[in-house]
């Protein structure tokens, strides 16, 4: 249980980062 949440999770934090990194 604690390992999905923790990957989808990560997987949002690196997606926004990505995100905020195009926007430059």
């Amino acid at each position: 249980m604690g390992t999905k949440f923790t990957q989808s999770f990560k997987i949002q934090a690196v997606e926004k980062a990505l995100e905020r990194a195009s926007d430059i």
